[in-house]
């Protein structure tokens, strides 16, 4: 991916990137090593894991048993 144009790498870092304003979480996938298809995949337990994140930030239980 180093070989790639200045402006492909913005390209890719401006597609892959993700933010979550609350709480702040900044996601740069640009880097991962990552196809197209393997990010559909994720796209689904990404959203469930920062729709957990926020649950628990409002104060959510994530272990009842702790």
């Amino acid at each position: 991916m180093t070989d790639a144009a200045p402006s492909d790498r913005l390209a890719r870092y401006q597609a892959r990137r993700s933010v979550l304003d609350d709480p702040f979480v900044e996601l740069d996938l640009g880097h991962g090593g990552l196809a197209d298809a393997d990010l559909a995949t994720l796209a689904v337990p990404l959203a469930r894991a920062l729709a957990a994140m926020q649950a628990l930030e409002r104060g959510a239980i994530a272990n009842a048993d702790e």
